[in-house]
């Protein structure tokens, strides 16, 4: 081999090597500077680079694949001027945190999702009933505070119902037994057929009845001109009632069944102040003594998801109030612990409040005077609810 020929071979085999250097170097820097970088996605869970969707909240709040903020709301975000008012997950975090509403009642907002509606029954004249309804949607990350029932549009059944009740407005314009004699005249309770439907009404067992299983909470067993036994009895009363469809209407019974499990000494879901707290899974009814003392005669605190209630538990106030199981003994300010007891039932059942004056015959109007004993017996729009519900036998 002359020089000539050794010189074009080194030659060749030193390009080859500077070739094979340079593609050795580009890959390193693809290891070292990764994939190329790309828009977010919706489906990572990340948040698009594009305005909240309007959708998520009717209008209002919330941005679509955001993650639920880390940080509690603040106290402010949970005090309700307005309603219907929202609270925007993506900003903070509402979960096991009480909201109030303008009138002092409130809930705490669950933490797997549920949702709760409070309803309050006062006792002072022109007070009336209180209603709070948290609505917690995981997937749009909004809570939606109202002072709605969470029911549909208002329902009436039947030739005789009249003008249907309207929805619940707010309590300055439910009639007391206090306020002076209503324009439009009571319809007598076998001939009203109004009703309105909260939209959760308790589950039922497949090709079964449904079955309300609850305990009893006794309290601390100091209960105004009730003996112990009483005190029980008027829930045992006021169950049977609701559950049962008991009127004076020869309209026959709902086909619901009650199992009273016992005594417990777990109190309701029910804060002291008047609000709701937490669901623990049992069915409760007791006497509580709440701060506000007198203005409160009921609570009913009502867990639901998907349309199904999880839990209700239902307080009668044990302080403040003077009660009565007989109206043969009724004197002076006394109300009817069995017929009290009978209404939150219904709201546990899914019943919503009947409003206008119309109405007042009816166990599920908004309004409950001194010694008035009617509650106890359903009126045919009560009845009529339940039917729809859970069928008659």
């Amino acid at each position: 081999m002359d020089s000539s020929t050794r010189r074009r071979r080194a030659g060749g085999h030193g390009r080859a090597i500077v070739t094979g250097l340079a593609a050795l170097g580009a890959l390193g820097a693809l290891v070292t500077a990764g994939p190329a970088a790309r828009a977010p996605d919706p489906a990572d869970g990340a948040a698009p680079s594009r305005a909240p969707d309007p959708s998520a909240a009717g209008g209002g709040p919330g941005t679509r694949g955001a993650d639920i903020a880390a940080v509690p709301c603040p106290r402010e975000a949970l005090r309700v001027v307005r309603m219907p008012h929202v609270i925007d997950m993506t900003r903070c975090d509402p979960r096991s945190a009480l909201v109030e509403g303008p009138d002092g009642l409130g809930a705490v907002v669950p933490a797997d999702g549920s949702s709760v509606a409070a309803s309050r029954l006062g006792a002072r004249p022109g007070e009336g009933v209180r209603t709070l309804v948290v609505q917690v949607d995981l997937a749009k990350k909004l809570v939606v505070v109202s002072d709605r029932e969470p029911g549909g549009p208002r329902e009436t059944s039947g030739p005789a119902a009249g003008r249907g009740p309207d929805p619940v407005r707010p309590v300055a314009a439910t009639p007391s037994p206090a306020s002076p004699a209503p324009a439009v005249a009571p319809i007598p309770a076998c001939r009203d057929a109004a009703y309105r439907h909260d939209g959760a009404p308790i589950p039922s067992r497949r090709r079964g009845r449904a079955v309300l299983k609850w305990w009893y909470y006794p309290g601390d067993g100091r209960v105004r001109r009730l003996s112990v036994a009483q005190q029980k009895r008027a829930f045992t009363r006021g169950v049977r009632i609701a559950v049962e469809g008991r009127n004076n209407c020869r309209l026959g019974r709902i086909a619901v069944r009650q199992v009273l499990l016992g005594h417990t000494w777990r109190a309701p879901g029910v804060i002291s102040s008047g609000a709701c707290g937490l669901a623990d899974g049992r069915n409760v009814r007791g006497w509580m003594r709440f701060t506000s003392g007198e203005t409160i005669l009921g609570l009913t605190c009502k867990w639901f998801r998907r349309g199904k209630v999880v839990e209700g538990d239902v307080a009668l106030n044990a302080g403040g109030v003077t009660w009565t199981t007989s109206s043969r003994r009724c004197r002076g300010n006394t109300y009817d612990a069995v017929g009290v007891a009978a209404h939150e039932n219904l709201h546990h059942m899914g019943l919503a409040h009947v409003d206008g004056s119309a109405h007042r015959n009816l166990t599920m109007f908004p309004a409950i005077g001194a010694c008035e004993f009617h509650w106890r017996t359903l009126g045919l729009g009560d009845f009529l609810g339940l039917k729809r519900y859970y069928g008659a036998r």
